[in-house]
């Protein structure tokens, strides 16, 4: 039998985004792009206040402290499903530990083999729409990188795709449509390469389904982290060798 993860009714007044929470997840889609725009507006504005003096590939250093910021923001202002509606607490972290790292790697282990066969057989075609990652510079500039992509970005876009986005197109179109939109919009958002498309595609389907396994967003947060971890530590060793 199916399940679909919950989110418990809502009646803080503040909350008036919210459209039939007991039947699921249901958010306007305005709602949605103001707080997907928020978060990209503080996000320039940490590019911005970057010294041009400085290394350009360390220009991301403000980065994880916008994305506390947002975090802040979403919490104290109360206007979206709470940290504790989508199991984002202690207990749920602690429970979903090593189910989450099993996942990490057994998703990371996946999207390893498109990476190596892709380009074989796609040629000159894998080459296409790629675009080079700033690799910091300066221990400063790898502890910024570090704390973005394997603390707050998992963080902040399992809320926003699985918790928000495929909670509410399925509660109005389906889980098969917020299964498919949900993981392309997001494999998207991290660029158009037929390789990493490919490669961002599968961790993107399994956060979706241990999402759904397991009715919170911690366990979806733990593998999305361990998988950013094995891949921030396999550029690292790249950069050192």
């Amino acid at each position: 039998m199916e399940t679909t993860p919950q989110v418990p009714p809502v009646e803080n007044k503040r909350r008036s985004n919210l459209l039939t929470p007991e039947q699921g997840l249901d958010v306007r889609l305005k709602d949605i792009l103001k707080l997907f725009g928020f978060f990209l507006l503080l996000q320039t504005i940490g590019m911005l206040l970057y010294p041009s003096s400085l290394p350009e590939n360390n220009r991301a250093v403000f980065d994880p402290l916008m994305s506390l910021l947002f975090l802040w923001s979403y919490n104290h202002y109360g206007y979206w499903p709470s940290f504790a509606d989508f199991g984002l607490t202690k207990e749920k972290f602690l429970g979903s530990l090593r189910k989450g790292l099993l996942w990490a790697v057994g998703a990371q282990g996946l999207s390893y083999i498109p990476g190596k066969i892709l380009p074989i057989i796609l040629g000159p075609w894998a080459k296409w729409a790629e675009t080079s990652m700033d690799v910091p510079v300066y221990l400063w500039g790898w502890v910024a990188f570090f704390i973005r992509v394997v603390i707050f970005a998992p963080i902040i876009e399992e809320i926003i795709f699985r918790g928000i986005v495929f909670g509410t197109i399925r509660h109005k179109s389906g889980r098969r449509w917020a299964l498919v939109i949900t993981t392309l919009g997001f494999t998207l958002l991290h660029g158009v390469n037929p390789v990493s498309f490919v490669q961002i595609l599968i961790p993107g389907i399994a956060f979706v389904l241990l999402y759904e396994r397991e009715g919170n967003l911690a366990a979806p947060v733990i593998t999305h982290a361990g998988f950013n971890l094995i891949s921030t530590l396999g550029l690292l060793a790249e950069t050192l060798l």
